[in-house]
């Protein structure tokens, strides 16, 4: 589902918080290190939020938006469902600066710091 263009002050309230999202470091000792701004492989942006929603912007566009959830098990994992229909299935790398795994069809997704 594409949201299309958005009101321009709308857009630059994201874009402002996307910044501010991105150049935020995650407090020691939070529990979600996924917090925060990822480059996403088919472009844009993907903002984590602690209220456990996400967006993904592509420039001033909302191309989609969805939900993120912790799954238990060695290492930070995590489940992004789509408002789109897409489900990632993530592990943060040891470093924080990669999140990576499959989609519901078996494709590897990787996002990058």
């Amino acid at each position: 589902m594409k949201f299309g263009k958005i009101p321009a002050l709308f857009a630059l309230v994201l874009v402002l918080g996307a910044g501010l999202v991105g150049c935020m470091s995650v407090p020691q000792g939070s529990s979600n290190p996924v917090l925060g701004s990822w480059n996403w492989p088919n472009g844009g942006t993907v903002l984590i939020t602690s209220d456990h929603t996400m967006t993904h912007l592509d420039g001033l566009n909302v191309v989609d938006t969805g939900t993120w959830e912790e799954l238990p098990g060695p290492g930070t994992k995590v489940r992004l469902t789509w408002g789109s229909g897409w489900i990632d299935t993530l592990t943060l790398s040891a470093d924080g600066k990669t999140l990576e795994g499959p989609n519901q069809n078996g494709d590897i997704i990787t996002g990058a710091r």
